[in-house]
């Protein structure tokens, strides 16, 4: 027997206290998602047209010839609780370390404010259905799920389970995850387990343990999947190797003895184990431009193994090389500028050869060269700006 038997009453399913709100009613604040593709947007809309005459028959536009599957998610908060509104914009500013803004205000007829939590993709795209259609914005309805007077961590756990139907980008999704552990270590003044985290989430452990070894990874290397040079499943996997390095660093030069030189000591270390993570990230994407399909997980297993045999040796790791790890940094993003010139020069010239060599596709490439020639004369004449000063000044002295 199944154990709902037992039960008189039915059991409901679906969104949780469902109403209606107008669509220009409903305000934005920064969240999970970060960019959104407008070809899917388009689609997106297209799938909400019910009755596909009214394209033909603009008097056929009316209630009956649209549907939304999925409703919004949103927070509302009444006129009369105006500090649960402000907590939530607080916790929120400080989540994602962004200024407040100066007020939400509110166009609801009886003057509450609505933010939306889930479903920043259906907003555009209804948008895009007004624009379409000519609908006003302020003469549509659309079916929302209500929270009213909400917190923040709420909101929060409510957009990262919505995301798991509404996928956003992997890195983005990470970067979530991240910072609401971080809220939960300062509202519990204790780190949760793995295992407690995920539950709360409704994830599974792996990708919760995966998000939150990518975001403590130096920016620079995180933005590397959004360019596309690495993916999400390369980068996480540097997380043991910048413990390893950051191990090494304290060996080789303690952690300070006072508060000053314990904050000089981590800012070095962070900006000495960045350029490492960095060249060894450098050399990987070298390899694969110049055609050595070096297996990512055994390349980053083996600088582990390596780092690690090192931590035992006299002088570990960082100071054993006459440059430093700034200096083996710059040094390896040059000589991965080269390798994806010559890369790019190989596969143009190919092209060439087989006679499908795109006009319009090397005009557009001549601009973006234009742009990063302007901009590489510009950091040159900075770089060389900011030495003649110091020269100067070492010659005042």
């Amino acid at each position: 027997m199944f154990k709902g038997e037992q039960h008189a009453e039915v059991i409901y399913f679906g969104p949780r206290k469902l109403g209606s709100v107008r669509l220009s009613d409903v305000q934005e604040l920064q969240q999970v998602r970060t960019t959104y593709d407008p070809g899917g947007i388009d689609e997106l809309a297209t799938s909400m047209i019910f009755d596909a005459d009214i394209a033909a028959d603009p008097d056929a536009i009316s209630s009956e010839a649209f549907n939304l599957n999925n409703p919004i998610i949103v927070a509302r908060f009444s006129p009369d609780d105006e500090l649960a509104l402000q907590r939530f914009v607080h916790d929120h500013a400080a989540h994602y370390d962004v200024a407040q803004p100066g007020s939400l205000g509110s166009s609801a007829e009886d003057g509450s404010t609505t933010i939306l939590i889930g479903g920043h993709r259906r907003k555009r795209s209804l948008y895009q259905l007004a624009e379409r259609f000519s609908i006003d914005p302020t003469q549509m309805d659309i079916a929302a799920s209500i929270h009213e007077n909400i917190s923040f961590a709420e909101a929060l756990r409510l957009q990262l389970a919505e995301n798991v139907h509404e996928r956003p980008p992997v890195q983005d999704e990470a970067r979530a995850i991240e910072r609401f552990y971080r809220d939960v270590v300062r509202q519990r003044g204790a780190a949760p387990t793995v295992k407690e985290f995920a539950a709360q989430l409704g994830f599974g452990e792996t990708k919760v343990r995966d998000a939150l070894a990518f975001a403590s990874l130096p920016k620079e290397l995180q933005e590397l999947t959004e360019t596309g040079l690495l993916s999400y499943s390369i980068v996480k996997r540097f997380k043991p190797l910048q413990d390893v390095y950051t191990k090494a660093h304290v060996v080789k030069y303690g952690t300070g003895n006072t508060a000053t030189e314990r904050e000089v000591l981590t800012v070095r270390r962070e900006e000495d184990v960045c350029n490492s993570l960095m060249v060894d990230a450098t050399r990987l994407i070298k390899g694969r431009l110049n055609g050595n399909e070096t297996r990512a997980t055994s390349f980053i297993d083996n600088l582990i193994k390596s780092a690690k045999e090192m931590l035992g040796a006299p002088e570990p790791l960082f100071e054993l090389m006459a440059d430093s790890p700034a200096e083996r940094r710059t040094r390896a993003s040059r000589e991965m500028s080269r390798a994806a010139l010559q890369t790019a020069t190989r596969a143009l010239e190919w092209q060439m050869s087989t006679g499908d060599l795109n006009v319009d596709d090397v005009e557009a490439l001549r601009r973006r060269l234009d742009e990063l020639v302007f901009t590489a004369k510009q950091h040159a004449d900075s770089v060389q700006a900011f030495d003649l000063d110091a020269l100067l000044s070492e010659q005042a002295g």
